[in-house]
């Protein structure tokens, strides 16, 4: 027992080392964030005792925590594709837009709107379930590391990452990956992958990935390109992990909600578990919203902790317990997006 925890601080401490030491490099100003990710892409060695301890960490000492984002993740696609979550988003979508439309003015009170007869500068793809279901909907996963998603049979799983642990994972950097026309590529499942055709893939999974990059900027561009890849109505995942309570970093969670449903997403589903904050996005409209001043909405808590009052405030609110005014306040902080629908709201 004694050597199992040994050697999980030995994995974590490497996991770790490698985050702060970009942070650093980025903090220290010295040199663009760009140029610090392209030297960190070239560091093979490191690249590859990081993909080590990664696999090692969520294969021996995560255990059930691993299998529980899998499983949540199964059972939350199950229900979007095969549950007919998917035809309840359209059609709350659908009701919310014709009262809406129907204030402003755009449709008359009489008039249906349907993917047959959509409102005004609407797509129909949105509008139209049967165009969004495929029989085996295409799954993306991110900074996949050892392809632990594949276990999801009732999905094409696709795993890429920056180093790949194992050989079924290809070799991608997500963040320089070129999205071209699907018109013009197809999918081509060959390390390294260094493009992909937009509006193709049904989910996309970031798992424990955003806090990988140092800099907000590299976060929100990564949330961009899934835009860009997901088919109409598909499905952005992202797992972030966090031991704290809920209400610690409300604050976050709320600003990468605001930034990621300017892009052009709807919510559909947040939940937090013992260690992790489950998000989910839906792709709502096929032109993504590149608003620069959502950029910096995508900082993670480590951004603060780096300097120590911040650490020393945190771990006093830490010890404040969660009153019932908390755990609303969490549940508004997902709601509070002036313009924007959520899927699980009516």
């Amino acid at each position: 027992m004694a050597g199992e925890t040994d050697e999980k601080k030995k994995l974590a401490t490497i996991v770790k080392s490698v985050h702060k030491d970009l942070r650093r490099k980025f903090k220290a100003g010295e040199r663009d964030v760009e140029d610090i990710w392209k030297e960190h892409c070239q560091d093979k060695g490191k690249l590859q005792e990081y993909a080590e301890a990664m696999q090692r960490l969520a294969t021996l000492h995560w255990g059930n925590q691993q299998q529980e984002r899998v499983h949540w993740c199964r059972e939350m696609l199950l229900e979007y594709f095969k549950g007919g979550g998917m035809e309840k988003c359209i059609e709350k979508y659908r009701r919310r837009l014709q009262r809406q439309c129907m204030k402003d003015g755009l449709v008359d009170s009489n008039i249906a709107i349907t993917h047959q007869n959509p409102p005004p500068q609407q797509d129909t793809k949105y509008f139209d379930k049967t165009a969004c279901l495929p029989k085996e909907p295409l799954v993306l996963d991110v900074g996949s590391c050892y392809n632990p998603f594949k276990e999801m049979t009732e999905f094409k799983v696709i795993g890429v990452d920056l180093h790949p642990a194992t050989e079924d994972v290809y070799q991608c950097d997500f963040i320089s990956l070129d999205v071209v026309d699907p018109t013009e590529s197809s999918i081509v499942l060959s390390s390294p992958i260094t493009q992909l055709p937009s509006c193709v893939f049904n989910v996309i999974i970031f798992c424990l990935l955003l806090e990988y990059f140092p800099s907000c900027r590299q976060r929100w561009q990564c949330c961009v390109q899934a835009h860009k890849l997901l088919a109409p109505n598909g499905l952005l995942v992202i797992i972030t992990p966090d031991s704290h309570k809920q209400h610690r970093n409300a604050s976050m969670i709320r600003s990468w909600n605001v930034a990621i449903t300017a892009m052009g997403f709807s919510k559909y589903k947040y939940e937090k578990h013992e260690h992790i904050h489950c998000l989910v996005f839906r792709k709502v409209q096929d032109e993504c919203c590149v608003n620069e001043e959502m950029v910096d909405h995508m900082f993670i808590h480590q951004d603060a902790l780096e300097e120590n009052s911040a650490a020393d405030m945190t771990e006093a609110y830490d010890d404040i317990p969660l009153t019932e005014r908390d755990t609303e306040y969490i549940r508004h902080t997902m709601l509070e997006l002036p313009g924007q629908f959520s899927d699980t709201d009516d």
